[in-house]
């Protein structure tokens, strides 16, 4: 369960009919998505190396697992596993095809990511489906933040998801698009230029829009700078106790009044993230900086392409 910055709504395989690792939050944007293929059975190599174990690994968008080299690690420490992962470009189709594929009882791969944002549905009406990973070697409640372990936990304290990260939130700027506005690109310099305050964001974006290339926005969407300020709080959008405090609450205000101020003042891209739309505007260049958690950067990566290659730099966050 990691996987969301920002945006409203982010470890190992294990042997099991199912169970889930949770990551927070990527709708991703394309079509025509394949099926996920179902497990592989014992005995199949899909590497060509004859390996006796195949394990399977369904997820959704640039999850960064294998980006980061993971499966390679485990191949390497694990000579008679071979790791095949799966993914589709769109959460909204992969999580109704998982609750179809759970429901059947076919069809699953060995290890399904479930963005979290689904995870308090997973764990209310699936859990007799999924094997509990607080009983799996080598899994132990201390390699694990408390809040991040109990995220999955069923009230009889079955585990039923693993989180991949806890969503550290940074901010993603193209040092070029900051060079032509006259902004600093160094990321020390880049990270003092809002340092504490969110506010201090918005001005940056004004001095950028000044001298802003054409066609570059300073960033990619109000909802996603308002995800990324509620981020940042200690009380978000339920309590403690599970119940709705949206109204009540005076950090959902302050993320929307400024979500809002980044739109009045022309300083998005007016995009809506995990779209097609979005995906391209990585592509093309069309905003200048993104709250971005560490999942974040496999998706730059992927999504920016040859072009984007070198231009992206990371800065603390406000």
């Amino acid at each position: 369960m990691g996987r969301r910055n920002g945006t409203p709504r982010r470890t190992g395989a294990r042997t099991r009919a199912l169970a889930l690792l949770l990551a927070a939050a990527l709708l991703g944007g394309c079509a025509d998505d394949p099926p996920v293929p179902p497990a592989a059975g014992a005995g199949e190599a899909v590497d060509g190396s004859g390996r006796p174990v195949t394990l399977t690994v369904g997820v959704y968008g640039t999850f960064g697992l294998k980006e980061a080299g993971l499966y390679d690690t485990y191949m390497r420490l694990h000579p008679d596993v071979a790791v095949r992962q799966t993914s589709l470009a769109r959460a909204d189709v992969y999580y109704p095809q998982l609750l179809t594929h759970l429901t059947a009882g076919a069809g699953l791969a060995d290890v399904q990511a479930v963005e979290v944002g689904n995870i308090a549905e997973v764990v209310d009406t699936q859990a007799g489906r999924l094997v509990d990973l607080a009983r799996a070697p080598g899994v132990r409640a201390s390699d694990f933040l408390p809040w991040k372990w109990a995220q999955a936990r069923t009230e009889d304290g079955r585990v039923l998801g693993l989180g991949t990260d806890i969503g550290p939130l940074a901010v993603c700027y193209r040092k070029d698009h900051f060079a032509a506005a006259g902004l600093p690109t160094d990321r020390e310099e880049v990270g003092r230029l809002w340092a504490g305050d969110w506010e201090k964001y918005l001005e940056t974006g004004r001095r950028f829009a000044a001298r802003a290339p054409a066609g570059v926005a300073f960033t990619d969407s109000a909802s996603g700078v308002m995800g990324a300020v509620i981020s940042g709080a200690g009380l978000r959008y339920h309590d403690a106790g599970g119940r709705l405090v949206v109204a009540a609450n005076p950090a959902v205000r302050a993320a929307w009044d400024l979500g809002a101020r980044f739109a009045e003042h022309g300083l998005t891209a007016r995009l809506q993230q995990f779209t097609p739309d979005w995906d391209q505007a990585f592509a093309h260049g069309r905003f200048a900086s993104i709250a971005c958690p560490a999942w974040m950067l496999g998706y730059i990566q992927d999504k920016g392409g040859p072009d984007g290659k070198g231009k992206w730099d990371i800065a603390t966050a406000p």
